[in-house]
């Protein structure tokens, strides 16, 4: 069992909530590291503790979690007893800049995603991330909270081709249908009022031809036309670039492109 490290907590509450769990550490049912034996000998029995991330150690203005926009932050929380046990059925408020939201306790005294999630809807930059719970007079416990630094940080997009050919011929117009969107493993909403850039290129010719798209819609949603003049060949690469916001990194061929191999005919 690691010992307590008196240099890394905050000393003021130190004698009352740490050391007392030099002799063990316990897990809460669904893995969020719990109390134990009893975190303060000297605290009344209705005393509670709430910990941001689970920990035995109060977050209590160290970093908490970093989040790109329109992500979901997915809290973690433990409310506890002097004795390391959980307090269900307790609402536990979490605030971030403008965002709020109230979530009651499992039956293991945790708050987890993602019951309890939030969309960073946040502009970038550095905000205070608060979880309080008010007391419950009916027990009676009493209040406690934590909090961290949060920061909001640029989003990930990505691109997908919805429509238009990969095969045509050359002196012809062609139209491509694209979406631009929030991208956190799975199609996330739209991006609106974004410009995409596309072009069409070979690595048997030099010449290369874009198109600017106009802004995307409100479901991230724009077109490329492009008049084709590139030689008929085979070997054609249609790709749809996105080149970033104040909000979102750019896409890459590798990293959010909609990239798709053409041929282009007589």
């Amino acid at each position: 069992m690691k010992a307590c490290d008196h240099t890394a907590i905050n000393r003021a509450r130190l004698a009352r909530r740490v050391c007392a769990l030099a002799s063990g550490l316990l897990m809460a049912g669904t893995g969020i590291i719990a109390v134990g034996p009893r975190i303060a000998m000297a605290d009344p029995d209705n005393a509670t503790y709430l910990f941001l991330d689970g920990i035995v150690q109060p977050v209590q203005g160290g970093e908490f979690r970093s989040v790109p926009y329109e992500a979901m932050i997915q809290p973690i929380a433990f409310l506890g007893d002097p004795d390391g046990n959980g307090i269900p059925n307790e609402p536990i408020t979490l605030t971030v800049g403008r965002l709020k939201t109230t979530c009651i306790t499992n039956s293991f005294g945790e708050v987890l995603s993602p019951a309890c999630d939030l969309r960073n809807t946040l502009p970038l930059g550095s905000y205070t991330f608060r979880a309080a719970f008010a007391g419950d007079p009916s027990v009676p416990w009493m209040p406690s909270a934590d909090f961290g630094k949060f920061q909001s940080t640029k989003g990930f997009a990505s691109i997908d081709l919805l429509n238009g050919p990969t095969t045509f011929q050359t002196n012809t117009t062609i139209t491509w249908t694209m979406n631009l969107h929030e991208d956190y493993g799975d199609t996330g909403p739209g991006i609106r009022g974004q410009r995409l850039v596309g072009t069409l290129s070979s690595t048997d010719f030099r010449q290369t031809q874009r198109c600017l798209t106009p802004p995307t819609n409100a479901a991230g949603t724009t077109t490329c036309t492009i008049h084709v003049t590139q030689p008929p060949n085979p070997d054609e690469t249609i790709d749809f670039n996105f080149r970033g916001s104040k909000l979102f990194f750019f896409t890459t061929a590798i990293n959010g492109d909609a990239v798709a191999q053409g041929t282009v005919l007589p």
